[in-house]
C-alpha cells in the first residue's frame, strides 16, 4: 500500500502528519518531516515529488526537438535520464510488467512524440497534475497542448512509478472519472479498447473491461471472451468515447517552455 497515499487519506480523517524527504536523488515519502494535509498541499509540493520525471521529460523533449529523427533512438542515441523508468513500472492486474512490454511502449512513445504536431517547439509540450485514482494525491501526466497523453506517473512503493506510455497505435484518453481508455491496434481491422483504472489500495493498474475486433469478429472480455454482434460493439464504442472531454480540457497544462533554461 502506498505510504504517501495512505498517509494522505489518514490525514484527512485523523489530522495526522505526512512528511516528504529526498533520498539519494529520489523523492520518497517518509513520516518524519514537515506536515501537510491533502487540502493544504499546493502544486509545488507535488512538483517536488515528481521533479525527476519532469526533468527527464524536459531532457527528452529537448533531444527530440534537436534531432527530429526516430533513427536517433533506434541507433541508441538517447538523452541521459535520472533512471530507466521501465524498471519502475506499476504492476498491472497483479503482474509486474517491468521488461519488454513496458520498454516497447516507452520507446514507441519517445520516437513518435512529435507526431500530430505540425511545427513542434518546447511550448508544444507540458504536463498535468490530476488525481486519477481518487485518493487525494495527483498523478503526473505528460501531454502536448492538445491534451494528447504521452505518459502517466503515480506514487507507489514509496517512489514515483510509471503507469504506462502511449503512442498513436497505443493511445489513451482519460475519462472524467479518472479511468483510462486505451485504444491499441495491431492492424487496420484489428484493434482493442481497454478500460483501466489506477487502484491506490493495491498499487495496481486494473483492467475493468476490454472489447475489440479481431479478424472481423467483435468481442468483449470480462473474465472470459464473449462474441458481440456488430450492433452491440457499436453501442460499446459509443458508450466509451475516445474523444477528449471538455472536463479533461479544463485541467491546467504546465508548459515545459516555462521550465527550460
Amino acid at each position: 500500500m502506498k505510504v504517501l497515499k495512505v498517509a494522505v487519506l489518514i490525514i484527512c480523517i485523523l489530522s495526522t502528519n505526512v512528511f516528504v524527504s529526498g533520498c539519494q536523488g529520489q523523492h520518497e515519502v517518509t513520516d518524519n518531516q514537515s506536515t501537510h494535509t491533502a487540502s493544504s498541499r499546493n502544486t509545488q509540493d507535488f512538483l517536488l515529488l515528481y521533479s525527476d520525471a519532469i526533468s527527464d521529460y524536459e531532457k527528452i523533449v529537448e533531444f527530440r526537438l534537436s534531432q527530429k529523427f526516430e533513427d536517433d533512438y533506434n541507433s541508441g542515441r538517447k538523452p541521459s535520464l535520472s533512471k530507466d523508468w521501465t524498471n519502475y513500472v506499476l504492476a498491472r492486474d497483479g503482474v509486474k510488467t517491468e521488461g519488454n512490454e513496458a520498454q516497447y511502449h516507452w520507446n514507441c512513445m519517445l520516437i513518435d512524440m512529435l507526431d500530430y504536431i505540425s511545427q513542434p517547439t518546447k511550448g508544444s509540450f507540458g504536463y498535468i497534475l490530476r488525481d486519477l485514482s481518487g485518493d487525494g494525491v495527483p498523478e503526473l501526466v505528460w501531454v502536448n497542448m492538445d491534451y494528447r497523453v504521452y505518459c502517466i506517473f503515480t506514487i507507489a512503493d514509496n517512489q514515483v512509478r510509471l503507469v504506462d506510455s502511449f503512442w498513436p497505435r497505443y493511445a489513451c484518453t482519460i475519462q472524467n472519472n479518472g479511468e483510462l481508455l486505451i485504444l491499441g491496434s495491431s492492424g487496420v481491422c484489428d484493434y482493442v479498447y481497454s478500460l483501466k483504472r489506477i487502484d491506490s489500495s493495491t498499487d495496481m493498474l486494473v483492467t475493468l473491461t476490454k472489447f475489440g475486433k479481431e479478424d472481423g469478429m467483435c468481442y468483449i472480455e470480462e473474465g472470459y471472451r464473449s462474441v458481440l454482434t456488430d450492433r452491440e460493439f457499436e453501442e460499446l464504442c459509443a458508450a466509451y468515447s475516445f474523444a477528449v472531454s471538455d472536463k479533461w480540457k479544463n485541467n491546467t497544462i504546465h508548459s515545459l517552455e516555462d521550465s527550460f533554461s
